[in-house]
């Protein structure tokens, strides 16, 4: 094995690790501006999609509106 295969096989793993984690925070991001999105509409429209208000959280992370 040569010098500088470790230390690539690390770089490789440590990015697949940071990408992981990078990732995981952008989709609580996102999940977190869908539910403040829904909190903001008024509730007929909130019926309209066909949750509640009290779903609203548990339809962004499932994804079922109905």
């Amino acid at each position: 094995m040569s010098s500088n295969v470790l230390p690539r096989r690390l770089r490789s793993t440590w990015l697949v690790l940071l990408s992981g984690v990078v990732r995981k925070i952008v989709d609580a991001h996102r999940r977190r501006r869908a539910v403040a999105t829904l909190h903001q509409l008024p509730d007929h429209m909130l019926r309209d999609i066909g949750i509640s208000r009290s779903q609203i959280t548990r339809a962004v992370d499932t994804g079922h509106f109905n």
